[in-house]
């Protein structure tokens, strides 16, 4: 069994063992999206789908790997401790996670963050908090309605289902991190600096990306969203504004500091 799928058993073994946990107030929010750029209604699935672009003769640092297989929708185990301990640093108060996939990451920074607000303890008394007492706000963002899972419904205030590129653009509120962890990949490169600004937009504090440093051929019928269309290069992550690197042998990982427009 893998790191990722020990990360996944154990948070959905943890959500679906808390009694009383009522799901009912999670507000999903279906957004309808409109076609555009080259992409078209799939008529089986109801949701855009992309065509494959891959592009790699641009990014001459990235290699092209086509043994490697990542299994969807998760992320590189080896990413976790750098970028949990990363937002442990920076304690968000609010944060956006775009592409939640399994929602590994909204529920360890849900328990990681939140601690004692998520349980009260007096004496041999304990008793679970109500989710209006939690004081950090942690949103997403996910493409693929049938991801979603008890743990998204513990972790996550809100869930916008729909394509990002549609989605971030209506959001009205501001985080204090944006997480946008193996998405970039999933885009032509183009796309994907449009993503980036559109990150920054609603930021007021870090965004934080990853993505592999090799390409990786996956495409998914099932999920065209899964597709991977694009491999990044450190230099042109820094041309998008990213400055600080977290080590990882696999992935980018990478972070910028947005400063508010005065």
């Amino acid at each position: 069994m893998t790191g990722n799928y020990w990360v996944l058993s154990l948070c959905n073994l943890i959500a679906l063992q808390m009694t009383g946990i009522m799901f009912s107030d999670l507000c999903y929010k279906q957004m309808n999206v409109i076609a555009t750029h080259e992409a078209s209604y799939t008529s089986q699935m109801g949701m855009l789908d992309r065509q494959p672009k891959a592009t790699t003769s641009d990014s001459a640092a990235c290699l092209i790997n086509m043994t490697k297989v990542i299994d969807m929708p998760f992320s590189q185990s080896s990413q976790l401790s750098s970028i949990v301990g990363l937002i442990e640093t920076c304690q968000p108060k609010s944060i956006l996670d775009v592409g939640v996939g399994f929602g590994q990451y909204g529920f360890l920074t849900r328990t990681n963050l939140e601690h004692f607000h998520l349980f009260e303890v007096t004496g041999a008394v304990a008793r679970k908090r109500e989710r209006s007492e939690w004081n950090i706000v942690i949103d997403g963002i996910e493409a693929f309605k049938d991801y979603i899972t008890p743990v998204h419904e513990y972790a996550y205030n809100t869930i916008y289902i729909g394509d990002a590129m549609q989605v971030l653009p209506m959001l009205t509120g501001r985080y204090d991190m944006v997480l946008a962890i193996d998405i970039l990949e999933h885009f032509d490169k183009e796309d994907g600096k449009h993503f980036i600004e559109l990150l920054k937009s609603l930021c007021t504090g870090v965004v934080l990306v990853s993505t592999p440093k090799e390409f990786v051929e996956q495409q998914i019928d099932a999920n065209p969203y899964e597709n991977h269309r694009s491999c990044w290069s450190l230099a042109e992550l820094q041309a998008c504004g990213f400055t600080t690197v977290l080590d990882n042998a696999d992935s980018w990982i990478m972070y910028l500091q947005v400063t508010p427009a005065r």
